[in-house]
C-alpha cells in the first residue's frame, strides 16, 4: 500500500507538495521481501511448530535490524536503544534458551566483531585523520554478532565489508558523498549468515 500510495501520488506528498525521497518506496519494500521470504522458510520449516519461540524472536530481530538500516539510509543517524535492548534481548534468550546461540559463543562473538571494528576505526583514524566508523554502528555490531556467534558473525562481516567496499565505492565515486550509512551493508550480511548458519 505505501508503494501505490508513492506510485499514485508521483512521489509528492499530499499535505506539503513536496517530493518524497525515492528510498522510501525502496526501504519498504526490502521490508516486505525480506519478512516474506523469512515467513516462507519457517513456515516450512519445523521450527515454526516445534519451537515457536524461535520466529518471534527472529522477528524481533529482523525488526531492530530494518528500523536501524531505514533510518541511516535515510537521515544517516539512528537510535541506539532497540541495539541495546535487541542485544539483552538476544544474550538472555542464549542463557536461557540456547537460541540464536549458547551465551559464550554470543559474547565471544561480540567480542570479535567490536574488537575487529575498533582495529579499523583506529587505522582509520590515524590514516584519514577522521572517524570512519560511527559510534552507532559498534552498537549495531555487538547486537548483530550477540544473535550469530563467531562463524555466522565471520560471514555476515565479510559480506557487509564487501557490499560496502563495492557498492559504497560507486556510490561515494558517483554522488561524492562524504558519509555512508554502513547499517544497510551490516543488515544484509546479517541476513544472509543468520540464514546461511
Amino acid at each position: 500500500i505505501p508503494i501505490l500510495g508513492f506510485l499514485f501520488k508521483k512521489g509528492i506528498c499530499p499535505g506539503c507538495k513536496k517530493r518524497i525521497n525515492k528510498l522510501y518506496p525502496f526501504v519498504e519494500l526490502s521490508t516486505a521481501l525480506l519478512f516474506g521470504i523469512a515467513s516462507l522458510y519457517f513456515m516450512n520449516s519445523s521450527v515454526f511448530f516445534d519451537t515457536p519461540y524461535i520466529p518471534v524472536l527472529f522477528f524481533i530481530f529482523l525488526a531492530i535490524v530494518l528500523y536501524t538500516s531505514a533510518t541511516d539510509l535515510l537521515i544517516k543517524a539512528f537510535s541506539i536503544r532497540p541495539l541495546i535492548a535487541g542485544t539483552i534481548l538476544s544474550v538472555v534468550s542464549c542463557v536461557f534458551l540456547n537460541y540464536p546461540t549458547n551465551w559464550l559463543d554470543s559474547i565471544s562473538a561480540m567480542g570479535m566483531g567490536l574488537g575487529f571494528f575498533a582495529l579499523i576505526a583506529l587505522f582509520g583514524y590515524f590514516w584519514k585523520k577522521t572517524t570512519v566508523i560511527g559510534e552507532g554502528d559498534f552498537y549495531l555490531i555487538a547486537f548483530l554478532c550477540s544473535t550469530l556467534g563467531v562463524a555466522s558473525s565471520i560471514i555476515a562481516l565479510y559480506v557487509a565489508i564487501l557490499l560496502g567496499a563495492i557498492i559504497g565505492g560507486i556510490i561515494l565515486v558517483y554522488n561524492k558523498a562524504r558519509i555512508l550509512a554502513f547499517a544497510p551493508f551490516l543488515s544484509v550480511g546479517w541476513f544472509i549468515a543468520y540464514f546461511h548458519g
